[in-house]
């Protein structure tokens, strides 16, 4: 009778692990509105100090399901990795996953203009660098809202939620971009 016993608790162990919901750390939804854009999306600056206009477009979009080392906090079957690739003067990219053991965060790594970004965002929405909220901000006499400045001291990435980058900034490397035509897919 115990043999029994221990064989349909075996049993309902076995059923209950194999039918249980696979749990999946996610990417933080802002950092996806302001940064994860399709294939089909481009967009055109217009440098005002070089009179220089030129498009990027998104070549490779790719979004998957990661495994990692269940040693950390909470514990997750997967992790979530974006990757996009674009052009603009050179071939350019993004990489965005989850941060181990922590669902709704993201640590992003992204190089626009040849000038990296590097952050993380955590489930509240917080960021690990210096990010400053506008609800409007007009450029090129069109405004934006929900527009997110990150500054690292020599480059401003001013990035509209749905829209991408508008503006990227550097006194130092002296350039303004400034969108001025975009097609976005999300």
């Amino acid at each position: 009778m115990k043999k029994e016993i221990l064989l349909i608790i075996f049993c309902i162990a076995v059923l209950f692990y194999g039918c249980r919901e696979e749990h999946i750390a996610r990417v933080n939804q802002l950092t996806k509105d302001l940064f994860c854009f399709k294939v089909g999306s481009e967009w055109t600056y217009y440098d005002s100090i070089s009179q220089k206009q030129k498009t990027m477009v998104v070549q490779n979009y790719e979004e998957e399901k990661y495994s990692y080392p269940r040693r950390y906090g909470k514990t997750y079957d997967w992790g979530t990795l974006i990757k996009i690739d674009f052009s603009f003067f050179e071939n350019l990219y993004i990489k965005i996953e989850t941060k181990i053991g922590e669902d709704n965060t993201a640590n992003f790594i992204g190089y626009y203009f040849s000038h990296p970004l590097k952050f993380k965002c955590n489930y509240d929405n917080s960021f690990n660098i210096e990010v400053n909220y506008l609800s409007t901000y007009k450029v090129n006499n069109i405004i934006y809202s929900d527009v997110y400045i990150f500054n690292d001291n020599v480059v401003k990435h001013f990035v509209s939620k749905n829209v991408g980058v508008i503006q990227i900034v550097s006194e130092q490397d002296n350039f303004n971009w400034v969108l001025i035509d975009k097609t976005v897919q999300q």
